[in-house]
């Protein structure tokens, strides 16, 4: 083994100094969605159609979920714009997509370009699965019993599109495919939280599948964390 110089050690001190600097100079942005006006209870949905969806007990209707503190559930946000030119690796991890008690889980959810997509029927009955992306061909997977699975990747993003059972039409989620991993979907506390950001100017926006999409720009600095807050408002009738 030849003999590393002194200038060498230095180069690379300094450059895992750097790389450290810059870290921990990233920010966690987080915050929280908030629904303005009058929400009206979640619908029950009707599975006497089929006996063993019945059996699990009430389905209600997702699409519009206001949580007591009035925040807003099942909201997508994202950066959509101050990432351009960088590239991201997609996780090893998949991400699960369930079919449980004749429901999707989750109701919306984001996977990266190239990251597994991996989708189950964990009911003892028949669903279909079927998405229409925008960019990727659509796909219509058949899983004729409990345990039944099937994986899927994307090679280009996609914006929202639904993924649903059309052996029990109430079943559908969202899916968004992302080139990069700064996204999350608000939950039973309105809220959501992106892995750190470097500084910079970014456009972050929050989609709702009733209510649309809302946008706001941030500039993050080191050392300050942006408290984000998005409210939609109640449909005009």
């Amino acid at each position: 083994m030849g003999i590393i110089s002194r200038s060498s050690v230095v180069a690379l001190v300094l450059l895992l100094s750097a790389g450290l600097a810059s870290a921990q100079s990233k920010v966690r942005v987080s915050g929280k969605v908030l629904y303005k006006g009058a929400a009206a209870a979640p619908k029950e949905i009707d599975t006497h159609e089929d006996a063993k969806c019945a059996a699990h007990g009430k389905v209600m209707a997702e699409d519009l979920l206001v949580n007591e503190d009035g925040t807003l559930r099942n909201v997508m946000v994202f950066v959509k714009e101050g990432l351009e030119g960088k590239e991201f690796e997609a996780p090893k991890d998949p991400v699960m997509l369930q079919q449980h008690d004749c429901r999707f889980e989750p109701h919306v959810f984001g996977v990266m370009v190239d990251q597994q997509l991996q989708i189950t029927n964990n009911d003892d009955t028949f669903h279909n699965v079927r998405g229409t992306p925008a960019e990727a061909p659509p796909f219509n997977l058949a899983q004729f019993s409990k345990g039944a699975s099937n994986s899927l990747t994307f090679k280009a993003a996609e914006k929202a599109f639904p993924i649903q059972c059309d052996v029990h039409g109430w079943m559908k989620t969202y899916c968004w495919v992302f080139e990069h991993p700064y996204f999350s979907v608000t939950g039973a506390k309105g809220t959501f939280s992106l892995p750190p950001l470097a500084p910079g100017n970014y456009t972050l926006a929050a989609w709702h599948e009733k209510l649309g999409m809302l946008e706001q720009k941030i500039t993050i600095e080191a050392g300050k964390k942006p408290a984000i807050e998005f409210t939609f408002e109640e449909p005009k009738k």
